[in-house]
């Protein structure tokens, strides 16, 4: 193609994209304005005002509450003493002003919507009908509630020991539950669903086809959260999070507050190092271990895998069994903030 013709061919299309996007601007201009000049038709709509005599918290969980527990705790994933202790810590934080225009929500009411929100996954919009509260309340309600949740228990439950003896006793819980010694704890990671951030490209795009952040976590032997990271991205692995976390470098440079020495396992006099478990995504190192598949060998090493295998699985099992894709279609901070409570509240079970 001629050198010249090829410009002008360039040049019209860029032209003509601008002018594209100068339509694009002008139309979203002219729809704002469109939405700030709306007048309300109801100042609040009618059957949003029954709340209080017919919304879901005001009359199921009063009733489950009363006449079956069992039932509360499946529906809230907790029981009511630890759902009432949660609202009572929560209520200096999620507690509004009433005003002259309308009162606000009790802080029961968000804890709970909060929770059954995380525990089912349900959209704003499917339940906004059972509660009687609008879907805009709903996700700011959700957010608040997130945020106060992380202030009021992050120190006091994501807290790892500082003494020997508090890491002796996660190892011996471990050995004690799982047949496995000298373990720590278990590590993995699971794709939290987000919506793309902007101007990300690919940044977030994982191996499964969709956006997510990673939470990377460390368990105890009883599926209980002792760690987090979720500043890393869908695009990154289980190892590269690790290797560049403060967990890792701290193991290496051996200077994690009271990590035990090593010790001979039992029936042994060699000694062996404390290490955490995780799946064959990680390397092999002395304070990590991995488990592998072996189809063929002898019975005891086929017993032995089989055992480091279950143990290793806790943390997959904890994973799995409140999945953490219940936060899609949330920006990526907001899954953040999600995942770190999803740690929290599976301390409080």
């Amino acid at each position: 193609m001629n050198p010249q013709r090829r410009d002008v061919l360039v040049f019209l299309l860029q032209n003509q994209n601008d002018q594209q996007l100068h339509v694009h601007e002008m139309l979203a201009r002219r729809r704002r304005r469109r939405r700030r000049r709306q007048v309300r038709n109801v100042w609040v709509r009618n059957w949003i005002s029954r709340r209080p005599l017919l919304g879901l918290c005001d009359q199921l969980m009063v009733e489950l509450r009363n006449e079956d527990t069992r039932s509360f705790q499946n529906f809230m994933r907790m029981p009511p003493a630890m759902f009432d202790e949660i609202v009572q810590r929560l209520t200096p934080r999620i507690t509004k002003e009433t005003t002259n225009w309308r009162a606000s929500l009790d802080p029961g009411l968000k804890v709970a919507l909060t929770l059954r929100h995380l525990a089912s996954g349900a959209k704003y919009r499917d339940m906004q009908y059972a509660l009687r509260v609008p879907h805009n309340t709903i996700s700011i309600v959700v957010r608040e509630v997130c945020k106060a949740i992380i202030e009021e228990y992050v120190d006091e439950q994501l807290s790892p020991p500082t003494t020997q003896a508090g890491w002796l006793q996660l190892a011996n819980d471990w050995y004690q539950r799982w047949n496995f010694p000298n373990v720590i704890g278990a590590i993995d990671g699971k794709n939290v669903a987000c919506k793309t951030p902007p101007d990300s490209g690919s940044e977030y795009y994982n191996y499964k086809n969709f956006f997510s952040v990673i939470l990377f976590a460390m368990v105890t032997s009883d599926y209980k959260f002792l760690w987090v990271d979720v500043s890393d991205n869908g695009f990154s692995s289980d190892a590269h999070i690790y290797n560049n976390s403060e967990l890792r470098e701290g193991q290496e440079r051996n200077n994690i507050m009271g990590w035990p020495q090593p010790e001979p396992l039992p029936h042994d006099t060699q000694d062996v190092p404390y290490f955490l478990v995780g799946d064959d995504a990680f390397s092999l190192r002395p304070r990590l271990h991995q488990f592998i598949y072996a189809r063929n060998g002898r019975a005891r090493c086929r017993a032995f895998l089989a055992q480091f295998r279950r143990e290793s699985c806790a943390i997959h099992t904890q994973f799995i069994s409140d999945s953490a894709q219940i936060i899609r279609g949330f920006p990526w901070t907001f899954a953040c903030l999600c995942a770190v409570v999803r740690g929290l509240l599976v301390i409080f079970a």
